[in-house]
């Protein structure tokens, strides 16, 4: 005999999660408050935040970012899908990784990566920038900066 339950549970977990959740999060993020954050350079005087200050003072658009995460891979896919020029910094291939996410922490209220800079000032991770995108506003906020954007055919 067949547990029905132990069918349809799993079933309609799997509709939640692959259909409904999506357009849940499109349109209502609870994390999607957060205003992009000045960054308090003084609040840290090392060389690994003279570091960063200095690669997000060089380009409209700076992600801070690791090979091998996904989170990372998702938030360039992004970037690319809308065609904004950015520079990625992969920290995991800088000898002061450790140390360079501990500035993080201290400048940002973050360690995790992707960190992505707009204009100077960081605006969060992967799903800050899911969030502002969905609600229409990287763009903008990646033109305000002074961002250029790749031609399209």
């Amino acid at each position: 005999m067949v547990c029905v339950p132990c069918i349809i549970i799993p079933v309609l977990l799997w509709v939640f999660h692959k259909y409904i959740q999506p357009l849940i999060l499109k349109f209502w993020n609870p994390w999607s408050k957060k205003e992009a954050k000045t960054i308090d350079w003084d609040s840290l005087k090392t060389e690994e935040s003279d570091y960063i200050k200095k690669k997000v003072n060089a380009e409209p658009v700076v992600l801070f970012s690791k090979t091998t995460c996904s989170f990372c891979s998702l938030t360039k896919d992004l970037l690319n899908e809308i065609g904004v020029n950015y520079y990625v910094e992969e920290i995991n291939e800088n000898e002061n990784c450790e140390k360079l996410q501990e500035a993080f922490k201290t400048l940002t209220g973050e360690r995790t990566v992707p960190r992505i800079f707009i204009g100077g000032k960081c605006v969060g991770g992967n799903s800050d920038a899911c969030s502002l995108h969905n609600q229409g506003k990287l763009v903008t906020l990646c033109k305000d900066a002074g961002a250029t954007f790749k031609k399209t055919d």
